[in-house]
Parts: structure tokens; C-alpha cells; sequence
């Protein structure tokens, strides 16, 4: 074989091995930091609840797992309670806070508004007041606040 004559295979030299090496490190590296930082963010943001069940921390209000999919006679009537009960202590939180529907506009704001303080949807367009005032800056009293025909759920332009 002529020693000029060029070759297709990869030739691994020294500082190909090192960089490669370096790579597997700093991979390594990120892995750890990861696993690292959702440790502490478990411990401070789960932990076990009276019963040994890992509950969420956040707002003080337990979370219950619900099984998803087609088979819903897998609930449990325990964890049907413990859901109910958590959404009845949301809304009790709510209220206590002055905004009965939980819409995220306090009852006083709905009042200047004209929102119904009981209905988190005060125009039925599938928008909630707040996200229809803050938001989207749309007319929570008018279902299609740009007169198109469409309804400001599904209307991009306003």
C-alpha cells in the first residue's frame, strides 16, 4: 500500500481522545447536577404526608393521585374524598381571599367590572374573567369582543 495514498477511516489521535474524554466528563457533570438540584427541589417542595403518601407542598394543599385513563372505577372512594375535600379547601382559600369563583379577579374588581363575582366565565366564551382582562385584553362581558364572528377563545387578533 502506497503511503500516500489517503485513507476514509477515522485516525483517533491523542487530542481526538482527550476531547472525547473531556465530553463524557462534562456530560457526566451535567447528569449529576441534574439529579442533584431535583433532590433539593423534592425535598422542599414534597414530602411525606401523615399517611406515608408523598404529598406537594405548594399552598399548603395536599395533592391526590388520580389514576388517568379509560378505566376511572380504579378511584378509590378514600381518593375520591381526599380530592373533593382538596378542592373544597382551594375554594374555601378563595373565598377567605375575597374571589368567590376563583377566577383570579377579587369580587371587589368584579364589581367595577360588571363580571358575575360567581362565575369564573362571565360571557361563556371559555376564557376566564382574569385571563379575558389581563391577558388577552378582551371584554369579559362580550363573548366576541371584535365583532368577527369569532368567539375570543379561539380568536387570534385581539
Amino acid at each position: 500500500m502506497d503511503p500516500e495514498e489517503t485513507h476514509n477511516s477515522p485516525i483517533v489521535t491523542p487530542d481526538s481522545s482527550r476531547t472525547i474524554r473531556i465530553s463524557f466528563i462534562y456530560f457526566g457533570v451535567v447528569i449529576l447536577v441534574s439529579l442533584i438540584g431535583f433532590g433539593i427541589y423534592s425535598v422542599f417542595f414534597f414530602g411525606p404526608d401523615d399517611g406515608g403518601n408523598v404529598t406537594s407542598r405548594s399552598f399548603g394543599v395536599t395533592s391526590v393521585s388520580v389514576p388517568s385513563g379509560p378505566n376511572v372505577s380504579e378511584v378509590s372512594d378514600e381518593q375520591m374524598k381526599q380530592a373533593e375535600a382538596g378542592v373544597a379547601e382551594i375554594r374555601a382559600y378563595w373565598k377567605d381571599q375575597g374571589d368567590a369563583d376563583i377566577d383570579g379577579l377579587l369580587d371587589e374588581q368584579e364589581a367595577v367590572l360588571g363580571t358575575d363575582p360567581n362565575n369564573n366565565d362571565t360571557d361563556g366564551d371559555g376564557l376566564n374573567d382574569r385571563l379575558e382582562v389581563e391577558v388577552k385584553g378582551t371584554d369579559p362581558l362580550n363573548a366576541d369582543t371584535d365583532g368577527d364572528g369569532i368567539s375570543d377563545w379561539n380568536d387570534n387578533d385581539n
